[in-house]
């Protein structure tokens, strides 16, 4: 039996319905591209465990995915301006609810997460056009400048948690785990909890409440490729971000709520920063991350507040501990660990 390999691509603290628009949106590129080679195969899958999800990509359908849209981007350089177009009319509609913050009425929720999804299909296009290297230079500086200023992902998934809290004040701290089908009719908080937990999602399709190893063992067709993290490592390595030198105590962000406890002077540590990073960003002396590349979010606001940064270490977030004392090279990329944190 010929195995298919899934590769974690980032983490983040979202909630599900954000996830599966992504993860839904890919079908709709397989159909429209010609990919129906993938029919019945799952491209991406989201895996929540004590709160943060992580995203499991087929490697080999991305890269034929980057293929297809380059072959467009090469034959019509038009057409990402059109779908630039059509993105950016969308999320005009959705900025007023951004700025109202929430709504409080299931089915006008159901409304505009049925707008979040028909939107991500343009945003897709963005983010592969900007990520692939390949892409025509006229199209992928529009790309990159549009990534860099785009707050779609961000904005959409703070709108949609704090309308489910306000419907559902009850549920607080487990509202991630609501899916996009049980917005009017949610789990228990003892079922949400238990997803808070693990949780496996396959977009619209499926769900399984377990670990990814138990939902491996129920699917042996699949593989998950783990990072394999070298013991006793001392400095990690990375790209870097924004140039400087910092040395302080390492302070660990896993989830957004953890924000507020950011102090002056720390060496904030994440898998990946998003735009609610920007407060604990302002205080770090510098910041590390495990994941991304130069046009990053951790990358991007590193260079406009003049913070040294080392982001794509890899396993920044599981070599390191809250109080360690390190120095942070953003000259060359390292961070090198001076003293472990014994408490």
């Amino acid at each position: 039996m010929k195995r298919i390999t899934y590769k974690k691509v980032y983490t983040r603290d979202v909630t599900q319905i954000i996830e599966q628009a992504w993860c839904t949106t890919l079908d709709i590129h397989r159909d429209s591209l010609g990919l129906s080679k993938y029919d019945g195969i799952i491209q991406s899958l989201h895996y929540m465990h004590g709160g943060m999800t992580e995203i499991w990509e087929n490697s080999t359908w991305t890269s034929d995915l980057m293929d297809k849209i380059l072959e467009k981007n090469r034959q019509n350089s038009e057409l990402f301006d059109t779908y630039t177009t059509a993105h950016q009319a969308r999320v005009d509609a959705l900025k007023d609810y951004w700025v109202k913050g929430f709504v409080t009425d299931t089915r006008e929720l159901v409304n505009i997460v049925d707008s979040v999804f028909k939107t991500m299909y343009y945003f897709d296009w963005m983010y592969y056009s900007a990520l692939d290297e390949r892409t025509p230079a006229s199209v992928r500086d529009k790309a990159l400048k549009m990534r860099e200023q785009d707050v779609y992902f961000d904005e959409t998934d703070k709108f949609i948690r704090k309308s489910l809290l306000a419907i559902y004040p009850h549920l607080a701290g487990y509202e991630q785990g609501i899916l996009r089908a049980e917005i009017e009719n949610p789990p228990t908080p003892e079922v949400l909890q238990e997803r808070w937990r693990h949780f496996v999602v396959v977009g619209e399709h499926s769900n399984f409440v377990g670990t990814l190893e138990e939902y491996q063992l129920a699917h042996p067709e699949l593989l998950f490729e783990e990072l394999i993290v070298p013991v006793g490592i001392t400095e990690l390595t990375g790209q870097v971000g924004g140039k400087g030198f910092a040395r302080g105590r390492v302070r660990i962000m896993r989830r957004k709520e953890q924000i507020g406890e950011a102090e002056e002077g720390d060496i904030l540590v994440a898998s990946m920063t998003t735009l609610d990073f920007v407060p604990a960003m302002r205080k770090a002396a510098a910041i590390v991350t495990d994941e991304g590349g130069i046009m990053c979010h951790a990358a991007i606001v590193a260079r406009e507040l003049k913070k040294p940064c080392v982001i794509g270490t890899k396993f920044a977030t599981q070599v390191l501990h809250d109080g360690d004392l390190v120095e942070v090279d953003a000259e060359k990329g390292t961070v090198r660990i001076l003293e472990k944190n014994h408490d």
